[in-house]
Parts: structure tokens; sequence; C-alpha cells
């Protein structure tokens, strides 16, 4: 689970009071609970690229957010770079992605880089016309949700539905990324 530009302190089992957290917390409490973790970058889409590669990003030249150009094949990760999901396929696991993806349009959708399911590539919040990225991939079979359905509510809603279908023999690996706290 990754929420673009939460802080350190915006939960409170690390002492926010002003935003109450008590999922978070009861998890931080009942699970793992990484102390010294640290993103590889200040913004999101090179964070996402050394996150999900497993090597600083700068490496092998991500150095800024994915720039708007359609016609460019070269924005987005490098289809040279593996990342998690293409490692643990080989051992069997089914991958899902569900959320905000911002590592590149085609041919950088997540199903490139080893995703069995990508739900959707959301640009972001807003009127029912933005739930689909206005630019870039987006998964064809989503349907859209009424109008005035929130987007995180209905990504819980993807992401409980996957965990109940998937195949209960097979391991999975879920990438659950929500646009709160960056936006809305």
């Amino acid at each position: 689970i990754m929420a673009d530009d939460l802080g350190y302190v915006d939960v409170g089992f690390n002492g926010s009071v002003d935003i109450p957290t008590p999922n978070i917390d009861r998890i931080a409490q009942n699970g793992v609970k990484f102390t010294n973790g640290y993103t590889p970058y200040p913004v999101c889409s090179p964070s996402r690229a050394g996150f999900m590669t497993g090597r600083y990003q700068q490496r092998f030249g991500y150095e800024r957010n994915v720039q708007y150009r359609p016609n460019d094949p070269d924005m987005g990760l490098p289809q040279t770079e593996k990342m998690i999901p293409e490692v643990l396929n080989q051992l069997g696991y089914r991958s899902g992605i569900i959320g905000k993806w911002h590592l590149g349009r085609e041919p950088h959708s997540p199903l490139e880089y080893g995703f069995d399911l990508d739900l959707p590539h959301w640009w972001g919040p807003g009127p029912k016309s933005s739930y689909l990225a206005p630019w870039g991939y987006a998964n064809p079979d989503f349907k859209e949700g009424e109008p005035g359905e929130h987007i995180e509510d209905r990504m819980a809603k993807e992401a409980v539905a996957w965990l109940k279908n998937r195949d209960p023999s097979k391991p999975f690996f879920m990438n659950y990324w929500q646009f709160s706290v960056h936006a809305p």
C-alpha cells in the first residue's frame, strides 16, 4: 500500500493528532512496522520506479515525473528494468495493481511489467470522466462507477474483490497505490 505524499507524522501511530488513522494504527500495532524506510526521491514517479525495481532510479536515468508526451515511447520506466512482479511471476505468484501507476503510458503499462491485473491506471479523482486516464494506459475492461463515487472507495472495493476471487492455492502480490493524501 502506497499513499502519495503521506508524511511520517501524518498517521496516529507516529504521533499525528490532527487526522485520526485508527485502521492504519491497528495495522502498525498488529503487523510489521518499518521504522527506517525512506523514499528514494521526493516526487511520485521516480520514487515508484525505485520501489518497484529495488534500485536507485538515478542508476537508470529515471529522475523526474513522467512527462505528457503521448507519442514518445521513452516516457516511462525503461523496459530494460525488471520489476517485483516479473520476478515473483517466475515463482508462481499472481500480481495485481489497483490504483495509480504513474510509470508511463503504453508501452509502459503495468501488464508489460509482469502484472496479471491492472484495475485501472486511474489518473486521479474528479468528475466521472476523469476516472480513467485522460492520457496513457487505462484498462479497457474497467467499468466506471456511479457519479459521485469516491475513487478511494472504488479502489478498496476492487482490491477486496480481487483478493476474494483469486486462486487461493497461488501466492499473490498486490500493489494498492492510493491517490490520497496526494489528492483529493
